[in-house]
């Protein structure tokens, strides 16, 4: 995961591709998201025998799933650029398939 997201770091690209498509940077951050999901069983009961997130699942609000609910806080604990990145990608995604 680490190294995924020194990836995003990495990435200095900006500019919108010029074909008016969706930009690599977030397909592949859509993509990888899409693979962990995959392994929320695995990623989960691996988590859960970590003391803070044993703790911060307890804490947690309306966890029906506790896998997913781990992988969220998981995620959560990633640095603000690739939060930001993935906001951008919500933003992006709810704009185009739910606009208001």
């Amino acid at each position: 995961m680490e190294e995924f997201t020194e990836n995003v770091h990495g990435d200095s690209s900006s500019q919108l591709p010029s074909d008016g498509t969706v930009h690599e940077l977030t397909s592949n951050v859509l993509m990888f998201l899409e693979q962990l999901t995959d392994y929320t069983d695995t990623i989960g009961s691996i988590l859960v025998a970590e003391p803070a997130y044993a703790h911060a699942l307890a804490s947690a609000p309306g966890r029906a799933d506790k896998n997913r609910t781990l992988l969220g806080i998981y995620i959560s604990t990633f640095d603000n650029q690739f939060l930001v990145q993935l906001y951008k990608i919500g933003f992006y995604l709810q704009k185009k398939f739910w606009p208001s």
